[in-house]
């Protein structure tokens, strides 16, 4: 009977039909029990079918057997995915219209969110004409993405004119939402931040956002000082709002401003407010302190007679006043003044206001 084709990798067939039952078998002219195309090649053989009867009359019948060899399958290799990626739809196998297994199961594409992180194995198989298949395989590296994470350098609520240093976990390259590429980033504004990282296997993923509050300062004023003089009284500090905060003159923690210390000229006064979010705010003015005029008195004798003649009282600069016992008119009269040890003395008021 007919032997049916075979392919290079089927299993050794044992060879069978003939008729009578009794004869032998040759395969291409060897004698033989079964046929092994692993062992034949590929191509056509005969197998021979030789019976001998009672008589010693012998016939032989012949069949060819083709082996056909396996179809040569390719299969293109894949790129490294990471576990985070869209699905890949498996192909690049030829020839085409065969068929992909993953794993050792039917499928059509690669979730890496399913298979997890590690080698997978994608095997495509095809059938050629002949019913003989051949399959190739290819590897696919499934690389877990990175989980980055912020550190935050101190509080991330601040007052206005504070900052806070966010870090990200260490990568091959960072992309921060505010378009930062560096590890580190400092944040002085309100906002949400979160940082993108690519790692050594070309994965990217995204940390989780950090939220950066900068609170406002107060708002603080205080009110402008009047000009004094040297030797004035010492002024308490006064007019900051909101209430509640603290002074300084030139630098220094003070509540008055004393002119006999801080000496002439210009005079620094800050005042600083600290809410109830320990912000700051702070407001300053400028006191002037205008020296007292130079002056000099002369024309007074250290004695005097009762019967001596009145002194002229000269008061530099001029336009000032005297005063004393005994002086009238810009003159001192020792009769006017009497016995006795006597003051006299010469003020001046400057443009200023200072005596």
């Amino acid at each position: 009977s007919a032997l049916n084709d075979l392919c290079e990798d089927s299993s050794p067939i044992t060879l069978s039909g003939g008729s009578p039952s009794g004869g032998s078998y040759t395969l291409n002219g060897n004698s033989a029990t079964q046929l092994d195309p692993s062992q034949t090649g590929t191509g056509s053989q005969t197998v021979a079918y030789s019976y001998t009867d009672q008589n010693n009359c012998s016939a032989t019948a012949n069949q060819s057997v083709l082996v056909n060899g396996l179809p040569n399958v390719s299969l293109l290799a894949f790129a490294d995915i990471c576990d985070n990626a869209s699905v890949l739809t498996l192909s690049g196998g030829s020839p085409s219209g065969g068929s992909y297994t993953l794993n050792g199961n039917s499928a059509t594409q690669l979730d890496p969110s399913q298979t997890g992180t590690g080698s997978q194995t994608v095997v495509y198989s095809y059938t050629d004409q002949n019913s003989c298949s051949a399959s190739a395989s290819e590897d696919v590296m499934v690389n877990a993405a990175p989980t980055p994470t912020i550190t935050a350098n101190g509080s991330l609520t601040f007052c206005q004119g504070g900052e806070v240093e966010l870090t990200s976990s260490v990568a091959q390259s960072y992309d921060w939402s505010n378009n930062a590429t560096s590890q580190s980033i400092v944040v002085n504004g309100t906002g949400t931040y979160s940082v993108t990282v690519t790692d050594a296997n070309n994965c990217s993923g995204t940390s989780s956002s950090v939220n950066v509050t900068v609170l406002s300062n107060p708002t603080v004023t205080l009110s402008a000082f009047a000009t004094i003089c040297e030797n004035a009284s010492a002024i308490v500090l006064s007019g900051g709002s909101p209430s509640g905060g603290t002074y300084t003159v030139n630098g220094n923690s003070a509540s008055e401003l004393d002119p006999s210390l801080t000496g002439t000229g210009s005079q620094t006064v800050e005042y600083t407010y600290t809410d109830q979010n320990n912000c700051s705010g702070s407001a300053s003015q400028s006191v002037l302190v205008n020296g007292i005029p130079n002056v000099t008195l002369s024309g007074l004798n250290t004695s005097y007679l009762l019967s001596d003649n009145p002194s002229v009282l000269t008061g530099t600069p001029s336009g000032g006043f005297f005063n004393g016992t005994g002086v009238s008119n810009g003159m001192f009269d020792p009769a006017d003044a009497g016995l006795g040890t006597h003051g006299v003395s010469y003020a001046l008021v400057d443009g200023n206001g200072c005596v």
